[in-house]
């Protein structure tokens, strides 16, 4: 079931809700399809087992669909199945809510607080306070955060599109050229690395899949066109298979951790499928292959003395002549 799909139910829901129901007609105009398509929604709806019916109103010519009062739970905005949610329950979904530096200020932090605040209702104050003690348990570190305050409306137009499997016409900036691209993508995923919101799309030109920074999206515009969900495709070992964000091409290295360093670099996953060997001295070597040159060479410059490349010479040549340039750097000290 496509995610446009699933909002059309939720929107036929709430207009069965109504004291009257709704006729076939006036979902027609509700969802702004054929009256073959609702026909065929409310067929489907049936056969999902949702307790919906027609009767016929005197002095009307239209069937009314209704759906059963029992059944549904009437809030400001929606109608929804009519679910009892315990204590305990609401209790963890109230410890879930936690300040995210990335969606500040935005209008998803916003609807958070809302749902969180209306939590906070079904428990005494004391007990509320409890929570908050308990929710501050893990923080998050703010620095490196990147901001999307006034990209909203890029994240809610992403959002509606991946939902609703519609490609999306972007103009997108690309850094290392410094220039601007028009390009036609399916939109798949949202993912956080870094303190950053990150889009994986499927480009239809090509097929190729990509990862664009939601920042750098100047613009973007809905095609009304659906498409298809890549068949065999896996968002987690899409991402598994880069070190960082960019791939900049394969590479397989040999690390080697100082004994200071050798405790604490093997208690981590670096990268999926990497092994560690130790050396008589106490240091580790770590073994793994990527995606991500660059990415990779400031990682491993980050470590300073701490790690040496042993293999491949190509890539030790690279960070010799990084740590060259920095010595340069600083020789007037």
């Amino acid at each position: 079931m496509r995610g446009k799909q699933v909002r059309q139910i939720c929107d036929v829901l709430d207009a069965l809700a109504a004291p009257d129901g709704a006729t076939i007609r006036g979902l027609e105009e509700k969802l702004g399809v054929t009256r073959r398509s609702v026909e065929r929604l409310l067929s489907t709806m049936q056969e999902m087992r949702f307790p919906i019916y027609d009767e016929k109103k005197d002095g009307e010519r239209e069937k009314h669909w209704l759906i059963e009062a029992s059944y549904v739970l009437k809030l400001p905005n929606t109608t929804l199945p009519n679910l009892t949610i315990s204590y305990h329950e609401m209790m963890c979904l109230y410890l879930l809510n936690r300040d995210d530096p990335v969606f500040k200020g935005t209008h998803i932090e916003r609807k958070l607080n809302s749902v969180f605040s209306k939590l906070s209702h079904f428990f005494p104050n004391e007990f509320t306070t409890a929570l908050d003690r308990m929710r501050k348990l893990r923080v998050t570190k703010p620095l490196s955060q990147k901001r999307y305050t006034d990209h909203q409306q890029t994240l809610t137009s992403l959002a509606e599109a991946i939902l609703s499997q519609e490609a999306v016409t972007l103009s997108y900036h690309k850094y290392s050229t410094d220039s601007f691209d028009t390009l036609t993508v399916n939109p798949l995923h949202l993912f956080e690395e870094e303190g950053g919101l990150y889009l994986i799309a499927q480009k239809q030109k090509g097929g190729a899949f990509r990862t664009y920074a939601v920042e750098r999206i100047q613009s973007l515009h809905p095609t009304h066109t659906d498409y298809d969900y890549p068949k065999g495709f896996d968002p987690e070992v899409y991402l598994a298979r880069t070190f960082g964000i960019i791939d900049d091409g394969a590479i397989t290295v040999t690390l080697r951790f100082s004994e200071t360093q050798a405790r604490y670099a093997t208690e981590r996953t670096w990268v999926a499928g990497q092994t560690f060997s130790s050396n008589p001295d106490g240091t580790v070597d770590l073994h793994f292959s990527t995606h991500g040159i660059r990415d990779v060479k400031k990682w491993v410059l980050g470590w300073g003395a701490d790690v040496e490349v042993l293999e491949p010479e190509w890539f030790r040549l690279i960070i010799k002549d990084e740590i060259s340039e920095l010595a340069g750097m600083y020789a007037k000290i």
